[in-house]
């Protein structure tokens, strides 16, 4: 660790991308756009996501470096052929919200998976109802919607999905996953690899990261109750 009282240093960035086409043969690619600026409203900054050819993502800066970067997420995504190279849990469901003119993103957001990813991330516990809110049970047995929360309950308990597929961000489309563990005074960020030593922040700076966007859910949540 890189700072005097021993833990290691998290920032949270936002930024905006755009899609576009090269010149030479027409192929498209993601072209960054810009960040979100200090000043700047969540809801204004993600309402951008109406033309349906933009994506958000929140960038992990962790000791001043792109944690992305650092895991080689690049890479990996460009081989499962994604639109985004670092596609994380906790903007996907703003990112499949498709918006027409007029609408407002607190309308169509997919909530239930929100406060799922938003939970995850903060490292609290999942419980049987985040899961089952996230499934539906029109085409499936109840035996089949069981089987389904159970497993995942296990799994996203175990470690949480921390980069995912950006269309349905199951597991079995490939994924990088995270331990993330709450104590009284820290937050433990731990990659299930064997010779890579966990990260260690400070809660309060931690959680002071998420807190405009935790609102931000805070009022989509009040708004639909």
């Amino acid at each position: 660790m890189n700072r005097s009282n021993n833990y290691d240093k998290f920032e949270l960035k936002w930024s905006i991308s755009i899609l576009k086409k090269r010149s030479k043969d027409g192929s498209e690619y993601w072209h960054f756009l810009r960040y979100k600026e200090e000043t700047e409203s969540f809801e204004g900054f993600f309402n951008l996501l109406k033309s349906g050819d933009k994506y958000i993502t929140a960038n992990y800066i962790i000791n001043g470096n792109d944690f992305t970067q650092y895991l080689n997420i690049y890479s990996y995504h460009y081989r499962l052929d994604q639109p985004t190279s670092n596609y994380n849990l906790l903007t996907f469901a703003f990112n499949n919200t498709k918006l027409v003119k007029g609408e407002n993103i607190k309308d169509k957001v997919n909530l239930p998976f929100q406060k799922f990813a938003i939970k995850q991330i903060l490292g609290e516990n999942i419980v049987y109802q985040d899961v089952a809110d996230l499934y539906s049970k029109k085409y499936i047995s109840e035996e089949e919607f069981e089987n389904i929360v159970q497993n995942v309950l296990k799994s996203e308990n175990e470690d949480i999905t921390f980069y995912c597929c950006c269309v349905c961000a199951d597991r079995e489309c490939g994924y990088c996953s995270m331990q993330i563990t709450k104590e009284e005074e820290s937050v433990r960020w731990k990659i299930p690899i064997n010779y890579h030593r966990p990260y260690i922040f400070e809660r309060q700076e931690y959680e002071n990261a998420f807190a405009d966007f935790k609102e931000f859910v805070d009022n989509i949540k009040q708004k639909k109750a």
